[in-house]
């Protein structure tokens, strides 16, 4: 294992996987062998994006708004850290709901792309209206926000739902959210 490092490219010598490109943490390049090399690359899937191997869900076709709050409620005790999850009253989507280190809590919303970002205006959207919104639409959500602060701006994404269609070749495999999500 190699940490405080960056992979480059994955080395491939008549089809089969060799090892890594890396470059240390002063940016120095290295090459990195290996008998098998474990693509645990994440949603950014490195391997999966080499061969072409993402297929989107075409039936969870979703899309996500999110943002950062400080000081919002926090459960206590044993479900101090636990994730909930908050089905919107129109049962069109769901927020997240992530307790995370120093008083933070991601929340965010999940709902049919289409849905969720109807109001496009020349290809824009305003993530922030949308937000808030849903947060209105779904009082669950918005009590436990309400006594926090937002502190990051609004991220976005969509149809993040995907497999890969192969998951192993000649000298690497795919594990964990590089294989699917």
């Amino acid at each position: 294992a190699h940490e405080g490092v960056r992979v480059m490219d994955v080395i491939f010598d008549n089809g089969r996987a060799l090892g890594v490109r890396i470059k240390d943490e002063d940016g120095s390049p290295r090459e990195v062998r290996a008998r098998v090399v474990v693509d645990a690359s994440g949603q950014n899937g490195l391997l999966m994006q080499r061969f072409g191997l993402r297929v989107w869900d075409p039936v969870l076709n979703k899309g996500s708004i999110w943002t950062y709050w400080e000081g919002a409620h926090r459960d206590s005790g044993r479900d101090e850290g636990a994730t909930l999850v908050l089905q919107t009253p129109n049962e069109r989507g769901w927020f997240w709901y992530i307790p995370l280190p120093n008083d933070i809590v991601s929340v965010g919303v999940v709902a049919p792309y289409d849905y969720l970002f109807k109001n496009r205006v020349n290809g824009r959207v305003d993530y922030a209206q949308i937000y808030d919104r849903e947060l209105d639409r779904c009082p669950a959500a918005k009590e436990r926000v309400s006594k926090g602060k937002r502190v990051t701006g609004y991220f976005a994404t969509k149809d993040f739902s995907y497999r890969s269609k192969q998951v192993a070749g000649d000298g690497w495999v795919l594990i964990g959210d590089a294989v699917g999500f």
